[in-house]
């Protein structure tokens, strides 16, 4: 691994409750080390957070149209990943925020950035179709 995922983990321990931490990189961590990492991390807060990592080239607008959007999501992209930091920007507009970089100093070289999609607020009447 070349950048630090472990920053881009104590980054998220204060996101909201339920926050999906998405970490695109290569190589990368596997998934489940990577979860219980952040579930270790916000063990004695109360917040159910959930970590995955996979590779840019899953990291598809297919990927995207499945996340739900009653949770809040975090994306972290290596600053290289021109690619995918722009399909994320396009794919989400204006709902994303970011990017945000580590404040971490030894981290600074090999963080990642960090995008942040808030839980879209549901309204109205509308029936699902």
């Amino acid at each position: 691994r070349n950048y630090d995922i472990e920053d881009a983990l104590y980054r998220s321990v204060g996101f909201p409750n339920g926050t999906r931490v998405h970490i695109i990189d290569h190589p990368t961590m596997y998934s489940p080390d990577a979860n219980n990492i952040l579930l270790f991390l916000t063990r004695d807060t109360g917040q159910n957070l959930s970590a995955g990592t996979m590779n840019p080239i899953e990291f598809t607008d297919d990927y995207l149209s499945r996340q739900s959007r009653d949770i809040d999501h975090a994306f972290y992209l290596t600053p290289n990943d021109l690619y995918n930091i722009i399909r994320l920007i396009e794919f989400y507009g204006d709902e994303l925020q970011g990017p945000f970089y580590t404040e971490f100093r030894p981290s600074a070289e090999k963080g990642f950035l960090l995008f942040y999609l808030p839980a879209t607020v549901l309204s109205g009447d509308k029936t699902a179709e």
